[in-house]
This record gives structure tokens, C-alpha cells and sequence, in this order.
């Protein structure tokens, strides 16, 4: 059984992240799989971008220590219960021009 949520969640929708520690965060949709939405990471946080552009040499962020990475690319799985339309947890991003 899926999840229910208030708005619809279809594969190559855009969403931001919404929370103040995500702030920066935009995924697209993959695919929906039972009650989750596979995505891929458009843009880093806002913090971890600030971290990522500082960041004078690569090897700054192959270090484990530092922990910041540029998720860019990556896939991540998303519960479709943080999917609202008003943006609670995530906004849709409406991309028509």
C-alpha cells in the first residue's frame, strides 16, 4: 500500500528541501517505489556548498576528517510522507517556462 500524501510525487519532478540544516537541497525524482521516491541529488546544501567552493585544494575533501561531500549526482531514497505542498519537509519547484 502507498503512503498518502497531499500532493502527487511523479518520476522528473523537482523538489527543494525546506528544513533550515537542508536548506540548498534539490532532488529529482526517479521513480516512485512503494512508499519512497528514488532521487538524484541536484544541489548540495547550502552549508556544504559554502564548505565545497572554500575549499582550496581537493584533497580537503577526500579527507575523512572534513566530512563535507559534494552529493551532487548521488542517488538518495525519500520517504513520499515528506512530499507536501506546503513544503514541510519538501516544496515542489514548479520549472515551467
Amino acid at each position: 500500500m502507498a503512503a498518502m500524501t497531499d500532493t502527487a510525487v511523479h518520476a522528473n519532478q523537482i523538489w527543494a528541501a525546506t528544513g533550515k540544516s537542508t536548506l540548498g537541497l534539490s532532488v529529482q525524482v526517479d521513480r516512485i517505489d512503494d512508499n519512497w521516491a528514488e532521487c538524484t541529488i541536484l544541489t548540495n546544501r547550502d552549508f556544504h556548498q559554502r564548505h565545497i567552493d572554500r575549499c582550496q585544494d581537493d584533497h580537503c575533501l577526500d579527507d575523512p576528517e572534513c566530512g563535507v561531500r559534494d552529493r551532487r549526482g548521488k542517488a538518495m531514497r525519500i520517504s513520499l510522507g515528506c512530499f507536501t505542498p506546503v513544503g514541510q519537509m519538501y516544496r515542489p519547484i514548479d520549472c515551467a517556462r
